[in-house]
Parts: C-alpha cells; sequence; structure tokens
C-alpha cells in the first residue's frame, strides 16, 4: 500500500452493473486503492444499492440520474464524470473501471506538481503475465481534470466505457 494520493488527485469512474464485470473491476479498484487513490463512483440511482453492496473500495458515491438516451446502458458522459473536480474543488483521475495502476506515485504526482496533464496508456497482457505486457496502440484510458479543464469541458455525448471518448 503507497501513501495516500488524496493531496493530488482522486480517482473518479463509473461502474458497470453487469456480473460478468464484477471480479475485473474489483481487481482494478483493488489497484487503485493499493497506489494510493481514494475512489468516487458516478452512477445512476437505480444502481446504487447492488453497486455500493459489491465495491467497497469506493470511498464516495454520486448519483447522476441525467439518462443518456443515446445508449441502451447507463453510461456516464465524460463531462458528468470531469464535473466531480468542480464539485470537490480538485484534480481528479478519471479513469476506466477495467484499468489497473501499478508503478510508482511520481508518474502521476511528480507531472501534477509542474502543472501537466496527465494521460495513462493502457498495456495489455495475457491472463496476469506482466512481463509480457504490451502497449495497447489506441489505449488511453486516464485522464487528469483540474476544476478549471473540467469546467471548459463542452457538453458533447462522449461517454465512458465507449471506444473513442478517450480521443
Amino acid at each position: 500500500q503507497q501513501p495516500s494520493l488524496d493531496d493530488h488527485c482522486i480517482a473518479v469512474t463509473s461502474l458497470s452493473r453487469l456480473d460478468h464485470h464484477r471480479a475485473r473491476q474489483t481487481a482494478c479498484l483493488d489497484s487503485w486503492r493499493r497506489f494510493g487513490l481514494s475512489i468516487i463512483a458516478v452512477n445512476q440511482p437505480s444502481e446504487m444499492e447492488l453497486l455500493q453492496e459489491a465495491y467497497p473500495q469506493v470511498d464516495r458515491w454520486i448519483e447522476n440520474d441525467v439518462p443518456n438516451e443515446n445508449y441502451e446502458r447507463h453510461m456516464q458522459r465524460i463531462k458528468h464524470l470531469a464535473n466531480v473536480a468542480t464539485v470537490i474543488d480538485q484534480t481528479i483521475l478519471l479513469i476506466n473501471s477495467d484499468i489497473e495502476i501499478y508503478g510508482g506515485q511520481g508518474m502521476i504526482t511528480g507531472p501534477m506538481a509542474e502543472g501537466k496533464q496527465v494521460v495513462g496508456i493502457r498495456w495489455n497482457y495475457p491472463e496476469n503475465d506482466y512481463e509480457s505486457a504490451e502497449r495497447e496502440r489506441w489505449g488511453l484510458d486516464t485522464f487528469s481534470f483540474t476544476p478549471e479543464l473540467a469546467r471548459s469541458l463542452p457538453e458533447l455525448d462522449l461517454t465512458i466505457g465507449r471506444p473513442m471518448w478517450d480521443y
């Protein structure tokens, strides 16, 4: 367990309520906690009770009942997730719920201390074989947002968990 990163950023995500995502999301949230991150999850009110029981790693739950008419599932728009930075008046690390974080905290704290945005690049590995991990060519799955940057985002239909939100 690394020291708390609360002075630098808080992890923000939206969790899937689907059972087949549970094991993967649990492993990812556990890696975030070991990395020193506190976690905020933004989900639909109808999902909260089930998700709160399944994911005790989450420190704070925020309900977002703004419907996303363009998708069947209750997927959260990036703008709504980024707005958490303005609600808590702190830099957040917006991250897909199926991404693990490993390594030293300096890869986040160093750039943030210099006022830079942090972008996390995904590495794929077969069956937990971290030694053979390969960089995902298109995988950008973690972004820092200051409150100022979050306020500047337009209200677009970019949704976490859908391809291309991160470009």
